[in-house]
């Protein structure tokens, strides 16, 4: 069955329900920031995280948002996190040295790399 890449990024108010989720959330994806997390999943398995999420939140207090990406490629970043993405060897970095990247040279490498 095929997989599709996703960014699940979420708010919880609780702190216990906000360790439970994301103890429970990282058995399924990878944790590139506190509260934001890579997962590749099969539509199965994307009901059942589905399922983790909804019964884990209250809609009334937390916000749970769930994107769709093309893959980890389409992800740029930089910044103490990066060393997550450089462990995928799949997404677009800033190399350590570099401290900053303009948007033009970033556009312009973007470029570089779908041709």
């Amino acid at each position: 069955m095929k997989k599709h890449w996703y960014l699940l990024s979420y708010d919880i108010v609780n702190e216990k329900r906000l360790k439970k989720f994301h103890y429970r959330l990282s058995k399924h994806a990878l944790a590139l920031q506190k509260s934001v997390f890579l997962l590749e999943a099969s539509t199965p398995e994307l009901q059942r995280i589905i399922e983790l999420v909804a019964c884990h939140t209250h809609t009334q207090e937390d916000d749970v948002r769930l994107y769709p990406i093309s893959h980890p490629k389409a992800i740029w970043s930089a910044g103490i996190q990066q060393q997550v993405f450089l462990g995928l060897n799949c997404a677009n970095t800033v190399e350590p040295q570099r401290k900053t990247l303009d948007l033009v040279s970033y556009v312009k490498q973007l470029c570089h790399l779908s041709a």
